[in-house]
């Protein structure tokens, strides 16, 4: 669908002097690989949370290579898959499968803070008025369910280990997921910039706009990795701020900028640095 658009609106593109900017697009994929670690260090964080202390490059390794899995129709198969990683790295079923409810729960929570954050610069005029209403209620249910959801779990499968995520600690991961907001959503800026100096979009409009489309996309279960719910988010609300094919061809080059730093960051994980970080490789 975004390429029936771009493809319609090339005449468009050409008419408005269109010129990529490489060095914004260098600059934006750059950021997109350091949130893409940002996002593993998190998992490793969670684990350690909930009484599952693993080496950050072990956990991090169970990531980068789970993240295809979430591209299969059907989420078992990517949740499967964490656990069964997560196994061989050391890490029991049950502490990995609770560990990725909650490294999915925090960056959704996250978004949804970030989104009602910044709906006052300039977001307002581009959504639909009940989009603050069913942001703030998911984020109320989200934030009092989590500590309450690891407790009975803790209650209900002693064996599993110390769980003890609680209200206590939920602030450090929140404020460690909205710092890695800040850097993808600079990313996803720098990746429309690099469109042209013809775009006229804001930062803060952008990270609104982009984290609420990732919120979109994950909750969307029954699209693969979020491909089209999350796009589609993305380009109906930035139509509100640019024009719908500039929204289109944006959203094409996020797309495409975040599948080539999954593959990248498999690929070091199964070929370069199969067995062990790459900081143990340099120190021998």
């Amino acid at each position: 669908m975004l390429g029936v658009v771009i493809y319609g609106s090339r005449d468009q593109f050409q008419a408005g002097g269109f010129s990529p900017d490489y060095l914004m697009l260098f600059l934006s994929f750059m950021l997109w690989l350091v949130g893409y670690l940002m996002f593993a260090l998190g998992w490793t964080l969670v684990l350690r949370c909930i009484g599952s202390p693993v080496g950050w490059w072990p956990a991090s390794r169970v990531w980068f290579l789970s993240q295809g899995l979430k591209y299969i129709p059907g989420t078992v198969f990517y949740a499967a898959g964490r656990v069964y990683l997560a196994q061989e790295a050391g890490v029991r079923a049950m502490p990995a499968a609770l560990g990725l409810l909650i490294e999915n729960l925090l960056p959704l929570a996250t978004a949804i803070i970030v989104f009602l954050v910044l709906l006052p610069f300039g977001l307002v005029e581009a959504l639909p008025n009940y989009f603050a209403a069913v942001a703030l209620a998911a984020l109320l249910v989200l934030l009092v369910s989590l500590p309450l959801l690891v407790r009975r779990l803790s209650a209900a499968w002693p064996k599993v280990g110390n769980l003890t995520l609680d209200y206590k600690r939920l602030p450090a991961l929140i404020a460690y997921y909205l710092l890695i907001w800040l850097v993808v959503g600079l990313a996803c800026y720098l990746s429309f910039r690099s469109l042209g100096g013809a775009v006229q979009v804001g930062l803060l409009q952008v990270l609104g706009i982009y984290a609420f489309s990732w919120a979109a996309g994950l909750v969307a279960v029954f699209a693969p990795g979020g491909v089209g719910v999350r796009d589609g988010m993305l380009v109906l609300l930035l139509s509100g701020v640019v024009p719908l094919p500039v929204a289109a061809l944006g959203a094409m080059v996020v797309r495409v900028q975040t599948l080539a730093v999954e593959g990248l960051l498999a690929l070091l994980a199964l070929k370069v640095w199969p067995g062990r970080s790459p900081l143990q490789e340099d120190k021998d």
